[in-house]
């Protein structure tokens, strides 16, 4: 029997339907140790031997069956290849699921260029040798998953060439271009100079309705999204007025008086019931403050004043007395 492969793929930019909680992703890889091996055409990756937490809607517990990283995609992104491609092979209910990540090149470091340099310069030189990475240290694929948008397709067989067999009910992750996978511009040469480049298979374009996208993807990194709705964990604490008297026992529908408003049979917001009963406190405890203000004020005008008298006193004296002496003679 033939099979009619839908992938590789080749992705046109804006056609697509959205999609949201229908092709939900969801994963957290654990750490595993790494065996390599040159398949010729792809870099066989057994790196998922520990405890691995991954879903998509409607499939949970899926397992890692396979990691490959082709030297040039074979899926197209806008019609064009990455420089490299790493794809995920999961199995679930007698189907699989693709993980699709486009990878460049780059001249910084991040975590996904630390990731394939623990191990690029490793790989076999001869086909089908293998190499067991011995410097790898917390080797997980949650470090190399983007954290972006992704694209969506229900049954898309890869073609029969790729050898990942032939599924009707096989499902495609391919994450958007725009937020690849980095690895170093120097350990992509080990690659390109072991890794042979596979030819041959040309991709096909997905109908609008079939290409699905999920514009949040995996923005959240890895382990499940947690919705800040459900309020676990929430600790309830009683709420009083200003007299000490508790809101809203005897039922959740009473509330303060003096913040309700109109609607939901609320009362009307009234001056002189609602707020003059808390204004006139404050407009004494203020009019005190300034009446002291104002007493003190005064008490040191009458202060200064008395100074200023005693002060003209003292320098007239001796005038007066000069003046008195100067007649006399």
């Amino acid at each position: 029997m033939a099979c009619d492969n839908v992938a590789p793929v080749q992705l046109v930019s804006g056609q697509n339907t959205p999609c949201g909680s229908l092709c939900k992703f969801t994963y957290n890889y654990g750490n595993a140790g790494c065996v390599l091996t040159n398949k010729e055409y792809y870099l066989d990756i057994q790196c998922y031997d520990g405890k691995n937490e991954v879903e998509l809607t409607g499939y949970k517990d899926m397992k890692v069956s396979s990691v490959r990283l082709y030297n040039k995609s074979i899926n197209h992104y806008h019609g064009e290849q990455a420089d490299a491609e790493l794809i995920i092979q999961h199995s679930a209910s007698g189907r699989n699921v693709f993980v699709c990540i486009p990878v460049t090149t780059t001249r910084g470091k991040n975590e996904s260029t630390r990731w394939f340099n623990s191990f690029m310069s490793q790989i076999p030189t001869n086909v089908n040798a293998g190499q067991n990475v011995s410097n790898a240290s917390e080797f997980s694929l949650n470090k190399v998953i983007p954290k972006g948008p992704y694209y969506f397709i229900d049954g898309a067989p890869f073609h029969k060439d790729l050898k990942y067999g032939c599924n009707s009910k096989d499902k495609i992750i391919i994450f958007d271009p725009g937020y690849p996978a980095k690895m170093h511009y120097s350990d992509i040469i080990y690659l390109k100079n072991r890794i042979t480049t596979m030819t041959g298979i040309p991709p096909k374009a997905v109908g609008k309705s079939k290409l699905q996208y999920n514009k949040n993807g995996t923005k959240n990194g890895p382990g499940k999204e947690v919705n800040p709705q459900v309020g676990e964990g929430m600790t309830c604490v009683p709420v009083t007025d200003l007299t000490g008297k508790m809101i809203g026992k005897g039922g959740s529908k009473k509330v303060l008086d003096w913040v309700m408003d109109r609607g939901s049979g609320g009362e009307k917001l009234n001056f002189q019931k609602h707020i003059l009963p808390y204004l006139i406190p404050i407009i004494s405890i203020v009019f005190a403050l300034l009446l002291i203000y104002f007493f003190k004020w005064l008490h040191g005008a009458f202060k200064r004043g008395d100074m200023k008298v005693n002060l003209m006193a003292r320098r007239g004296a001796p005038a007066s007395a000069s003046s008195s002496g100067s007649a006399t003679s």
